[in-house]
């Protein structure tokens, strides 16, 4: 997984920024662009959740806690985040190079401006994004290693939990043992 993610980012930086050099006044060649690139958005999209639940799983193999809910709550928070700073930047951008809602036509800035917030500038997101995952170490080997570690602890627990329950040494809460 980590390999695809990482690759597939690679893949969208460079057909991203590619797409700058296309011919604005090509429709069908800027249309067939745009429709492959939006194909490949779709690769690291399930990925990213997939390595989320690995995340997870990770954290209770190291600490013994499985934190789910507040490591998904924290990824859509951070997502809102991140979607609230991007459309702040647009619009600051977007004046930065001169744009003018108002026009009739937008000066070759503005033009080009729009053109690097469709293409460059999103490459340079999809490399960072591949650099961040770079970073991560889980390969397929020790996902293994967690996954089968984290399936022998339940069945321990459960084990235990069952001879607890058999021999009477569980009691309820409020109820004095």
């Amino acid at each position: 997984k980590l390999k695809v993610f990482f690759w597939t980012n690679i893949a969208l930086a460079f057909f991203s920024c590619g797409f700058y050099w296309i011919d604005p006044h090509a429709t069908v060649a800027v249309v067939v662009a745009y429709f492959l690139l939006n194909v490949l958005h779709q690769i690291p999209s399930p990925l990213h959740w997939s390595l989320m639940a690995d995340v997870d799983d990770y954290g209770e193999w190291k600490t013994g806690k499985r934190i789910t809910g507040i490591s998904f709550s924290g990824n859509l928070f951070f997502l809102k985040v991140g979607l609230a700073v991007a459309g702040a930047m647009v619009g600051f951008l977007l004046s930065i190079y001169g744009y003018d809602a108002g026009a009739k036509q937008q000066s070759s800035q503005a033009v080009n401006g729009i053109m690097l917030l469709f293409t460059v500038i999103p490459g340079v997101g999809y490399l960072i994004t591949a650099g961040v995952v770079r970073l991560l170490k889980v390969d397929r080997a020790l996902m293994r290693t967690i996954q089968n570690d984290l399936a022998l602890r339940r069945a321990n627990f459960r084990e235990l939990h069952d001879i607890r329950q058999r021999d009477g040494a569980v009691t309820q809460p409020g109820e004095a043992k």
